[in-house]
């Protein structure tokens, strides 16, 4: 199942004698590096600003000029916009204290920190020269009195096609069809930022859930309907494969034991949730999957399903 993100920036300054200001808003670029971080970590705990005029691309790991940092979050946001095309998103403000970011800046880039051999690195989701309306580079100036508040917004949008394969269990050809379930949520989007993808491992959070023959997988904005259920509260084992760098996804398996099964010991539809909710941010990332025919599994067998999630920068449709 494939995910695509995108982000935006805006500026504002306030608390001074100009009162508040709109400095600029613009579109970011993703770092490859970025990209790699988010199957394993946190991307956005701290926010860059500088003064190079170097124009972003995919392989930035630092900002040209940095000459200030904040990891001071005033607010943080989560919605979902129907488009088209749908879309899910997180918004952190992030707040510059009176005076920190005093000056003239051209670029900006939100990221991480980590320690490696002892020394603290810098690294960058995206990076991004400042513009104007126009699409030009743009010098923007904060003063001495005022605060700046950079505010980013990441959304994601998810390829809502589905995926269909063949294959055979216990001798019989089946089809799967898997699609992203109940897509209008989007709590977890916070814990993206702040966790990476995917993420649960623990108790509460890495869920599986099936029914039996007759359940309905239902659209993209539905969850399933599960006749006769499956146990839907236990939360089932997930192990996730390590992360390689440079590939983009990250495989995942959950395991049903034996002594899970339905009524009829049959699974029509399976829903696993490949991605948590964190904090008082609710909402999964769910993809659900329907079986045809219906797999058999009794009190006797254990099941193990096993998905991947792949990511990367969102790419518009081509136009008509």
């Amino acid at each position: 199942m494939k995910i695509g993100f995108a982000g935006r920036f805006e500026f504002v300054a306030s608390g001074g004698a100009r009162g508040e200001v709109k400095l600029a808003e613009m579109n970011n670029n993703i770092t490859n590096a970025g990209l790699d971080r988010i199957g394993v970590g946190s991307i956005a705990d701290w926010c860059r600003v500088g003064s190079g005029n170097r124009p972003a691309n995919d392989g930035d790991t630092v900002l040209v000029t940095q000459t200030a940092e904040t990891n001071s979050t005033l607010t943080w946001t989560t919605f979902y916009e129907p488009g088209p095309p749908p879309r899910s998103a997180v918004r952190r403000t992030y707040r510059f204290a009176k005076g920190v970011a005093a000056g003239t800046h051209s670029e900006v880039g939100i990221g991480w920190k980590e320690t490696i051999a002892g020394q603290t690195v810098n690294g960058l989701w995206s990076r991004a020269l400042i513009k104007d309306e126009n699409g030009d580079p743009l010098s923007i100036t904060v003063l001495s009195d005022e605060v700046l508040d950079v505010i980013y917004t990441l959304y994601m949008y998810l390829d809502l096609t589905d995926d269909v394969k063949q294959f055979v269990y216990k001798g019989v050809n089946r089809k799967a069809t898997t699609r992203f379930g109940d897509v209008r949520q989007h709590g977890f989007m916070y814990s993206i930022m702040t966790m990476g993808l995917p993420t649960g491992t623990s108790s509460g959070w890495s869920q599986c859930w099936f029914g039996g023959a007759t359940s309905v997988l239902g659209d993209v904005y539905t969850p399933p309907t599960m006749r006769p259920g499956g146990n839907n509260t236990t939360v089932y084992g997930k192990s996730m494969a390590i992360y390689v760098n440079g590939s983009r996804e990250r495989e995942c398996t959950w395991t049903i034991p034996d002594t899970s099964y339905t009524s009829d010991s049959k699974i029509g539809v399976i829903v696993v949730t490949p991605h948590h909710s964190q904090g008082n941010y609710g909402g999964t990332l769910d993809v659900k999957t329907q079986f045809e025919p219906p797999l058999e599994k009794d009190y006797t067998e254990e099941f193990t399903y096993t998905g991947k999630i792949s990511w990367g920068r969102y790419t518009p449709p081509a136009g008509p």
